[in-house]
């Protein structure tokens, strides 16, 4: 009887610990979502996300060209990740969280003071 309790309990600590990887979101793939500037405009990002256990890579396309993230986490349905910009000679950082819900993913971007944006990003259909 021991030994069955012991078994099972190296079992649950097994599977605790790699429970982020297999708990986490499917965030791999391309996103595309459009973003309201505090002028006005809006902007077309593309975002490419690969995860590996619970660290997330990729690049974010947008008018400047394509930034890679750093720091990116994915933890069940919550993306986070920092983005730093070269805007035009002005360096921009944001600390970026995602909730994802099947196909789109609700983004908060905050770049402090006036620079917290909001979109939702579609995943992008699978290349045929």
């Amino acid at each position: 009887m021991d030994r069955r309790i012991f078994s099972l309990s190296l079992f649950l600590g097994i599977l605790l610990a790699f429970a982020p990887a297999l708990f986490a979101g499917d965030i791999d793939g391309k996103w595309t979502g459009d973003v309201q500037t505090p002028d006005g405009n809006s902007i077309s990002l593309t975002m490419n996300f690969k995860s590996d256990g619970g660290s997330v890579t990729g690049t974010i396309t947008g008018p400047t060209g394509d930034v890679a993230i750093t720091e990116g986490k994915i933890d069940g349905d919550t993306l986070t990740f920092k983005l730093d910009v070269d805007a035009n000679g002005t360096p921009l950082s944001f600390k970026c969280t995602g909730k994802l819900k099947s196909d789109e993913l609700a983004m908060k971007m905050d770049g402090g003071a006036d620079l917290n944006l909001e979109f939702t990003a579609k995943r992008a259909a699978a290349a045929q």
